[in-house]
C-alpha cells in the first residue's frame, strides 16, 4: 500500500477524496445524508403556506401508493422534494412528518391517517397510512433483509397492527376472486337457464334417447 493509500476496516482507497466518497455512500445508504449542512448553506424555516402543504402531500401519497411505505431514502423517486419543494436534508423531512404529514396540517382530502413506525434504531423512520401498518413493516423489513417473522411480529405488536389490514384484505380478494379474461373461449358446456330450456333440450336429445333404447334391446 502505497502513502497516499487509506485504509478503513480493510477498505483500500487510493486518496482522500476517494475517502469522502465512500463516506458519503454509507450515509446515503443509511439514509442519513444532508444531515449536516455545509457552512453558509441556508434552510427556510418560514411557513410556505396551506397550498404548498397540500401540493406536498399529494406527491407523498403518491409515493405511498407505489411504496406502501416511505422515507428519507424514497423521495429521490419523485424529483418534485428536491426541484420544487427544496428537500435536502433528512431533519426537513422529518420536520415535515411532524409538523404537517401525521398531524394532517392542512387537512388533506386523500383520506388517510398518516403514521410513522421504526424496525430499529438503524432503519430510521418510515412513513405509511395506519389503515396499512400491517403490510408496511413486512414490507420495510423485507427492503433492509430483515425477513424475520419474530421481528416482524414483535414490531407490529408494537405499533397494534397484529390483524391483517386493508391492502393484505384487497390483495386476498384479488386472488380469491380473479377476474374473467378477456376474449377467453367458450366451453362446449351447456347450460340450461329456465324450464323452457330444459325442455327444449330434452326434445331435441329424444330421438337419439330413442335409437340408444332400441340398441339396447337388439
Amino acid at each position: 500500500m502505497t502513502e497516499e493509500q487509506r485504509t478503513l476496516e480493510g477498505l483500500v482507497v487510493t486518496s482522500r477524496d476517494a475517502l469522502k466518497d465512500a463516506i458519503r455512500e454509507v450515509l446515503r445508504e443509511e439514509g442519513i445524508v444532508g444531515t449536516v449542512r455545509r457552512a453558509g448553506e441556508h434552510w427556510d424555516h418560514a411557513y410556505k403556506g396551506d397550498e404548498f402543504w397540500l401540493e406536498f402531500r399529494g406527491h407523498v401519497v403518491a409515493l405511498l401508493q407505489s411504496n406502501v411505505a416511505v422515507g428519507y431514502r424514497d423521495l429521490d423517486q419523485d424529483g418534485y422534494f428536491v426541484k420544487k419543494a427544496a428537500l435536502r436534508e433528512v431533519k426537513q423531512w422529518l420536520r415535515a412528518i411532524d409538523a404537517h404529514l401525521v398531524p394532517n396540517r392542512p387537512r388533506g382530502a386523500d383520506g388517510l391517517d398518516l403514521v410513522t413506525f421504526t424496525l430499529g434504531p438503524r432503519t430510521g423512520r418510515y412513513l405509511t397510512a395506519r389503515s396499512w401498518l400491517h403490510c408496511a413493516i413486512a414490507t420495510v423489513a423485507d427492503r433492509h433483509g430483515r425477513r424475520d417473522p419474530k421481528l416482524i411480529h414483535r414490531v407490529r405488536l408494537r405499533y397494534i397492527a397484529a390483524l391483517p389490514c386493508d391492502r393484505c384484505r384487497d390483495r386476498t380478494a384479488a386472488v380469491s376472486h380473479p377476474r374473467p379474461q378477456e376474449g377467453a373461449k367458450e366451453t362446449d358446456s351447456v347450460r340450461v337457464t329456465s324450464a323452457e330450456g330444459k325442455e327444449a333440450l330434452e326434445e331435441a336429445f329424444r330421438p337419439a334417447v330413442s335409437r340408444a333404447r332400441g340398441w339396447e334391446t337388439d
